[in-house]
């Protein structure tokens, strides 16, 4: 616990408050470029300082949990506060999941929300991990939100999680006006393997005629469980989440190759993209999955799909953990919470 607060003093006291020239130096002594894009210089002395440390990869699913946890509250925001936090218990096959409802301060009933997945390869990390982080998101996007704790591998194999995110979804519809939420007006919304699941929810809420979520916000999202996008080995070194990190993940997920074609566990090989909700997607210029995610958003354009194309080119993937130190994380998320304010209180 002493460490975690040292680390995370001198991440936002002294690192982030460097000069970017400073940062280079501390960071190997070159700006680092890939594909006509420069690593934030924030982002590349952090990276350059952890580059010795082990990866989650290393550690069996349970303690791996423990260290993300650790990685977790190394850089999340301060606890904001809300009208209300409630947890609520959600009936799904096999056995029920947790989900954590906040009202954010001064909302009117019949409010817009969001339905909130959290990132961590379906192995790693809980609604406790992203209890901050998405009290920052209720605020900044001024909505209801439902944080969904879904079931995580290797415990639960696929498809629990993809159906857990969707029982999740039809909860907080059968429930909206408990949770006093404007049904026609719910996103769904995550970072990376959360990415997946607001993807995979989205396209079975069509297939499955439940109500459409009015808007999926994809960051950095998980779409192609075959790992085959280019970025995966051309950053797959160096930025924090690694290739064999990326196959860690998968592998613990999936019961067979079969599953990683599976559209409910990559969306962005569904045969069908038309007729989906308007899309946010996010993307990060040094992460493995950057390429996946430009894919699946010209997938949804070419479908007739509204879409909303963010490239932060300078980030690595993450950043979404990182808001409450790093100031260009920070920014990016209140970019990625005034669009999706925009889209449900329009």
């Amino acid at each position: 616990m002493l460490r975690q607060k040292i680390e995370r003093f001198a991440l936002q006291h002294v690192l982030a408050r460097l000069p970017a020239a400073v940062l280079v130096r501390l960071g190997g002594g070159k700006p680092v470029t890939h594909a006509g894009r420069t690593l934030h210089p924030l982002f590349q002395a952090m990276m350059f300082a952890n580059r010795n440390r082990p990866g989650l990869e290393v550690l069996p699913p349970p303690r791996a949990r423990q260290a993300y946890t650790q990685v977790i509250a190394l850089a999340e925001p301060d606890e904001l506060p809300m009208a209300g936090v409630r947890d609520e218990a959600v009936v799904v096959d096999g056995g029920r999941i947790r989900v954590r409802c906040y009202a954010p301060p001064g909302l009117p009933a019949r409010s817009p929300a969001i339905v909130y997945f959290h990132g961590g390869g379906h192995v790693v990390g809980d609604i406790d991990n992203y209890d901050r982080t998405v009290r920052y998101v209720a605020t900044q996007a001024g909505c209801r939100l439902v944080n969904v704790e879904y079931r995580c591998a290797p415990e639960h194999k696929f498809p629990a999680a993809a159906e857990d995110a969707i029982a999740a979804y039809r909860w907080v519809l059968d429930n909206a006006q408990t949770l006093s939420i404007d049904p026609a007006r719910v996103a769904v919304m995550g970072d990376s393997a959360g990415g997946n699941l607001s993807a995979v929810v989205a396209m079975a809420a069509r297939d499955r005629g439940l109500p459409p979520p009015k808007l999926q916000c994809l960051i950095y999202p998980v779409v192609d469980l075959r790992l085959v996008s280019p970025s995966i080995t051309a950053l797959g070194v160096g930025f924090g989440l690694t290739k064999p990190l990326i196959q860690w993940f998968a592998n613990h997920y999936v019961r067979s190759d079969e599953d990683r074609k599976n559209p409910l566990g990559s969306p962005l090989l569904a045969g069908n993209h038309a007729n989906l909700p308007p899309a946010i997607v996010t993307v990060a210029g040094f992460d493995p999955l950057h390429d996946e995610g430009v894919a699946y958003a010209e997938k949804l354009q070419a479908a007739g799909v509204p879409v909303t194309l963010v490239r932060h080119n300078d980030l690595t993937h993450a950043w979404v953990t990182m808001v409450g130190v790093v100031p260009p994380a920070r920014a990016a998320m209140d970019e990625t919470c005034a669009l999706v304010r925009k889209a449900l209180h329009a």
